[in-house]
């Protein structure tokens, strides 16, 4: 979580640093311990360049369905992410994975679930993409 926070306030290098350094750890570990993250862990990869390797790196474990959502978004599928996170209950890995996938229907989803969650910050991201859509097709 500390990396996506990094990452989502720009500081691109430190999340890199730390997720390099959570990487370091599982492959020194003995226990592969199965990956399960949220949907903003495969979005920080992303944003930080390492999102196949650390896909390599967190599959050495068990499979889940949360490694295959994080596979989905590296073929693109922010979609189909949230498909999987849907089937694991995550409502806020859906809600997010849906804000990515950035179509009218998720946005739409994605707003509504922030606005109960009171998540301002999301809530602002999923309406200034909803008129971003709204001005393409005007």
């Amino acid at each position: 979580m500390w990396a996506y926070v990094l990452a989502a306030t720009g500081a691109l290098e430190a999340a890199r640093e730390v997720t390099l350094a959570v990487a370091a750890f599982r492959q020194e570990a003995s226990d592969r311990f199965a990956f399960g993250g949220f949907a903003y862990v495969p979005w920080t990869w992303e944003q930080i360049g390492l999102l196949d390797e650390m896909i390599g790196v967190m599959g050495t474990g068990r499979r889940t369905p949360w490694l295959e959502a994080a596979e989905a978004v590296a073929a693109g599928s922010w979609a189909r992410a949230a498909e999987i996170y849907e089937r694991c209950g995550s409502a806020v890995s859906v809600a997010f994975a849906r804000l990515q996938a950035g179509g009218d229907a998720d946005l739409r989803a994605a707003l509504d679930f922030y606005r109960v969650a009171g998540a301002s910050r999301f809530v602002r991201e999923a309406e200034a993409r909803l008129a971003a859509i709204a001005r393409q097709t005007a």
